[in-house]
């Protein structure tokens, strides 16, 4: 009896580990190295808890619960993969029902062939406290192990799903699988494990494995056509921005060369005035001289050449539309992929420029501040208002007609921070509008 309780005991641990393992290794984790370990464990000892609990009172096959054991270890790990892990809601949604199939059709399926060879039935096979039960537990256990091992190595890479229907059928076709395979297992449960019927039922878990195993195949080779798609696609439009980063760099270049040469001519015209006592008119074009630098803007130029590239595209789109546009960036916002700099940055600063341009020509003031603060990167974007933004629009929706391709800006700013770790806040206050967003830096 002891042994018995020991090995059963261990086996639950194990699967505890294992499946509580799997998911977390899978998506990403909780902040905070205690957060991470206490939600962990907590996880595992529930799970063991539950394991330990049907184990004692032997309630696997009992009618009178409906397989309710099968109900809540799914259900441990749901509540864990949603509350404590991050990643696509669907695959954190599904990833504990592949899981908990993928152990299902290991255990019965092994059972179901080593019965056959041994003799024994099934039902004592799975119940009873004998030398062959001990023998399928290491076994479906240690090839449960491997499964997950393969799933893992297949999964932990991005998959990239577009379109309800791929998705759709990533989750729809494993939950039916293991709709199919209890449906068998029912049958033959109720026929009394009948051997005859065996073989059909076996055939049937065959066919739909193999069905499922090319779908997701197929699925995973769409998901890395989509990616190739995408990742062209951003290619395409950083060689686009880097162009209109290098031409409008050429031009300041042009600009800064005749600013250098007309401030040689002013410089030159105030010593004269100076000399000759024309104290006023030398200030008057001192003052000229200063508003002729303050127009031509200086290409920002940090170790992140994405970064460089957008705030100098963003910098000419700003000049072009006669907005004074101030930029300060002190953190280099290394921590973001290229496309997601170039969304952040472009979006945040592409709002404050399409409100601007409605404005008049004396109240076109804009800033772009980057900056590090503890774990964060700060993004601040201001632009000069005439009246209240938020109190029209207090949850900055957008005012176009054509909402389906046009003001997604604020949505993917917040979707972009909240990605990293971060959050967005707006706030209005003597007569300007500042959006800020912080991303963690440690994402």
């Amino acid at each position: 009896m002891l042994v018995a309780m020991t090995v059963e005991f261990l086996a639950n641990l194990f699967q505890s580990f294992l499946y509580i393992g799997f998911l977390y290794l899978l998506f990403d984790k909780p902040e905070g190295k205690l957060r991470r370990a206490l939600s962990f464990f907590g996880a595992v000892f529930v799970f063991f808890g539950v394991c330990t609990f049907f184990t004692l009172n032997s309630t696997f096959f009992s009618y009178d619960v409906y397989y309710l054991d099968s109900v809540l270890y799914v259900l441990v790990m749901l509540l864990y993969s949603l509350i404590f892990l991050r990643g696509k809601l669907y695959l954190r949604i599904i990833m504990p029902l592949i899981a908990f199939g993928l152990n299902a059709l290991v255990s019965f399926t092994f059972v179901y062939f080593a019965s056959a060879v041994s003799g024994l039935s099934i039902a004592d096979a799975m119940v009873l406290s004998s030398d062959f039960r001990y023998l399928c537990i290491a076994v479906v256990n240690i090839t449960f192990a491997v499964v997950l091992w393969l799933v893992y190595k297949l999964f932990s890479t991005r998959i990239w799903l577009s379109g309800a229907a791929e998705i759709t059928a990533f989750i729809v076709i494993p939950v039916l699988c293991l709709v199919v395979f209890y449906c068998g297992l029912f049958i033959h449960q109720m026929s009394g494990f009948s051997s005859a019927i065996l073989p059909y039922i076996l055939s049937i878990y065959l066919i739909v494995a193999v069905i499922t195993i090319l779908t997701c195949f197929m699925l995973v080779r769409i998901g890395k056509a989509n990616e190739i798609k995408t990742e062209l696609l951003l290619t395409t439009q950083r060689e686009k921005l880097y162009e209109e980063s290098i031409l409008s760099s050429n031009e300041q270049i042009k600009t800064i060369s005749s600013v250098k040469h007309d401030m040689k001519n002013h410089l030159n015209t105030v010593h004269e005035l100076i000399s000759k006592g024309s104290y006023q008119e030398a200030s008057q074009l001192c003052h000229r001289a200063i508003d002729t630098l303050s127009s031509a803007y200086t290409p920002i130029n940090t170790p992140n050449p994405v970064l460089n590239a957008i705030v100098n595209v963003e910098q000419e789109k700003a000049a072009s539309s006669g907005i004074d546009f101030q930029v300060e960036v002190n953190d280099h916002l290394t921590q973001l992929s290229s496309e997601d700099t170039v969304s952040l940055v472009g979006n945040l600063c592409d709002n404050a420029i399409e409100y601007l341009v409605s404005q008049p020509a004396d109240n076109r003031k804009m800033s772009l501040k980057i900056s590090a603060h503890i774990d964060f990167a700060v993004i601040v974007c201001k632009n000069s208002i005439s009246h209240s933004v938020l109190e029209s629009n207090p949850d900055l929706l957008s005012t176009k007609s054509d909402k389906k391709n046009h003001g997604k800006g604020v949505s993917i700013v917040r979707k972009l921070a909240a990605q990293y770790g971060g959050s967005v806040s707006c706030k209005e206050a003597d007569g300007w509008f500042e959006m800020t967003v912080f991303v963690n830096k440690n994402q």
